[in-house]
């Protein structure tokens, strides 16, 4: 399901306005994008003959890749809230870990934190799937531990910043008012 199929669901199951949907949508989406940008940025740093991806569909290797078509092809496969996208990002992971081996420490590190903020929703969400989905979101990110958070802010400086916005965080808590 595409993240905007998923919030006009959510539109017509609470009375959450349009204005606040759009929010909503925008911001969920700006943090995935975030995420993934910041997760692909490690291959900048990587000699040209040494990029490579794994297509999906072919099993092909595309060698050398580029920044662009590594950041499309990840981007590809994120922007439909449905199937998965944190089982889509962790295969993701492992394929470029079997290519890469040498960066077996940094794809760790990412399997154990950041892609803990990628979630998926359920294919026909009702009201509490809804209402999880915008929790998990949001705690997530605060359950992690304290080493975690740090080497987190390294990666990417501004999440506290995007997680944290009063806005974001006013609409879950209408959320959680709304199911009680």
């Amino acid at each position: 399901m595409l993240l905007i199929e998923f919030l006009n669901l959510v539109k017509v199951n609470t009375n959450v306005n349009g204005y606040e949907l759009n929010f909503l949508m925008k911001h969920i989406t700006l943090i995935n994008s975030f995420l993934i940008e910041r997760e692909i940025h490690f291959f900048s740093n990587l000699p040209e003959n040494e990029k490579k991806i794994l297509n999906d569909a072919t099993s092909e290797q595309i060698y050398p890749s580029t920044d662009i078509e590594i950041l499309k092809f990840i981007k590809s496969k994120s922007y439909s809230f449905g199937e998965h996208v944190e089982c889509i990002f962790m295969k993701f992971i492992e394929k470029q870990v079997s290519l890469l081996p040498e960066n077996k420490d940094l794809f760790d590190f990412l399997l154990k934190t950041s892609s803990n903020l990628l979630i998926s929703v359920p294919a026909n969400p009702n009201f509490d799937d809804v209402k999880n989905f915008l929790l998990k979101f949001y705690l997530k990110y605060n359950d992690l531990n304290r080493e975690a958070k740090r080497q987190l802010y390294l990666l990417y400086p501004n999440i506290d910043k995007l997680i944290n916005n009063l806005k974001f965080k006013n609409l879950i808590i209408k959320f959680i008012q709304l199911s009680d």
